[in-house]
């Protein structure tokens, strides 16, 4: 059986934060602004990003939000309905909670009671594992569709709150 993918969606949240920006999101270290930050950002070529906590560093959005929207659109640019959908692999390095598990909560979010779940944690590769569950599903034959979906949260763990470094 041949494999493929048929469609894909995505979501970013909130409005694009440009570079001048992003310590008004994440807040001062110790109250002063990064010396390195325009160095790396020259680096990484990244002129924009999204987040889902907002200039008070609340959550604004969780990751698994960020995930059923992403699979939301994914799903109406599709041809499988969302109740025939059989397997949803999911992926992140850090769900919202510990427990239930990434697909657990994403599956209730989408509310498709009745299909197989896996998530996959892990920090390069768990997109690409989610994947690898869900082709090597379908290619043995044991689902004939599936959903897989990655989703992370990163701003969270970039707030200035939890970098708080001693005062020299």
């Amino acid at each position: 059986m041949n494999v493929y993918i048929n469609s894909t969606g995505s979501y970013l949240p909130g409005e694009p934060i440009g570079n001048d920006k992003i310590e008004d999101v994440l807040g001062l270290v110790n109250q002063k602004p990064s010396r390195l930050k325009n160095k790396i950002l020259k680096s990484n070529g990244i002129k924009f990003r999204h987040y889902a906590i907002n200039t008070n560093q609340e959550t604004v959005e969780t990751n698994c939000d960020l995930a059923t929207k992403a699979a939301i659109e994914c799903i109406e640019n599709s041809f499988v309905a969302r109740k025939k959908i059989q397997l949803l692999s999911s992926a992140t390095s850090q769900g919202d909670m510990v427990l239930p598990g990434f697909s657990s909560m994403l599956q209730a979010e989408l509310d498709i009671p009745e299909l197989e779940i896996n998530t996959s944690h892990g920090i390069c590769s768990s997109s690409m594992m989610a994947l690898k569950y869900a082709y090597a599903n379908v290619k043995a034959d044991l689902s004939s569709n599936a959903l897989v979906v990655a989703s992370e949260f990163a701003s969270r763990l970039f707030k200035h709150t939890r970098l708080k470094y001693p005062q020299n």
